[in-house]
């Protein structure tokens, strides 16, 4: 037996292939906050969820530099220490 079709019909998958659909209101949005950037200078007028808060330098969603390596997709050592290190706990 399979179920299928149960998710809501104004939920949909989105292609991995095509670009998201965009709104009429966030077109327009975005319209507007471009307008004033090009009016009043670059990065002057941002999304609420862009601003960070008072003293922090670096968003807590942004990646830390520690962490990165130059060869985070071709280093195969450091794939397998890590494993090593997982394993080992």
């Amino acid at each position: 037996m399979i179920l299928d079709g149960l998710e809501p019909e104004v939920q949909t998958q989105l292609s991995l292939f095509e670009p998201a659909p965009v709104s009429e209101k966030r077109a327009k949005l975005m319209a507007e906050l471009d307008a004033l950037n090009r009016r009043f200078g670059k990065g002057t007028v941002k999304l609420a969820s862009l601003v960070l808060p008072p003293g922090k330098v670096q968003a807590p969603w942004e990646g830390q530099a520690q962490w990165r390596t130059p060869q985070y997709t071709t280093g195969w050592k450091i794939c397998c220490w890590w494993v090593e290190q997982l394993l080992s706990n």
